[in-house]
């Protein structure tokens, strides 16, 4: 994540991986890394439901939910988001 965040050129390998970050850097109004990660997270499970027609039906008929989550590495917490 920081370095998706400071940018520059990473090599082949690693900006291909940084590309999908992107996303969430640029809608995380708080560019910390944190926040950064956090939002990849909502962002990635929406995307997890919009991309399988089998996940998006489940979902709509409330038999699966899809949610993101937060893992801290300090504490070993795990932080849930709706």
């Amino acid at each position: 994540m920081t370095a998706a965040i400071n940018g520059g050129d990473l090599g082949y390998n690693l900006n291909h991986l940084l590309m999908h970050i992107i996303p969430a850097m640029n809608a995380s109004e708080d560019k910390s890394v944190n926040a950064v990660v956090k939002k990849n997270a909502e962002l990635t499970a929406r995307e997890i439901i919009r991309r399988s027609p089998i996940i998006q039906e489940e979902a709509s008929r409330r038999e699966l939910k899809v949610v993101s989550a937060y893992y801290n590495l300090a504490s070993g917490k795990v932080d849930f988001f709706e």
